[in-house]
């Protein structure tokens, strides 16, 4: 029973190890990190910067759904670099909104219906960001990037 007990610890000590440090919900940083790049150059850039590497894409994605995601990577990095060389928009303000796998999962949260096409090929505890630059102050709606995670900082 004392064993059962210690095991038991153990799994609830993983998951909520697990639960922190993927699952953890870091709206205030992410708000504080994409702040510094209202200037639609400067967040294209950031764009390209953080796009997900193989292994990246190995966090977030089962089995061979990575290499399938990550093969979209590559036109994405094309589109951007096509972006970045129309004008430059100043932004004023921005809106971070965040879900989880299990949310996408349980059918709630605020994400686009495609997250649910793939909620069983996501890795379990992985927090989502929505980022939404705004043109206007309080704009209820402006320029949304989809789905940004905050892997190792």
């Amino acid at each position: 029973m004392k064993k059962k007990l210690k095991q038991l610890g153990l799994v609830i000590a993983i998951l909520i190890a697990t639960q922190f440090l993927f699952g953890q919900n870091n709206s205030e940083q992410a708000n504080t990190h994409f702040g510094k790049t209202l200037d639609s150059k400067v967040f294209l850039e950031l764009c390209v910067k953080s796009l997900p590497t193989i292994d990246d894409c190995k966090l977030l994605f089962e089995r061979q759904n990575a290499y399938t995601f990550y093969g979209f990577i590559t036109d994405l990095k094309s589109k951007f670099q096509e972006e970045l060389k129309e004008p430059i928009e100043k932004l004023v303000n921005l809106k971070v909104e965040s879900f989880t796998t299990e949310d996408v999962q349980s059918g709630k949260g605020n994400y686009v219906g495609g997250m649910e096409k793939i909620a069983d090929k996501l890795q379990p505890a992985v927090t989502f960001y929505k980022i939404d630059l705004l043109r206007e102050k309080d704009a209820e709606f402006g320029v949304a990037y989809k789905y940004w995670v905050n892997i190792n900082g």
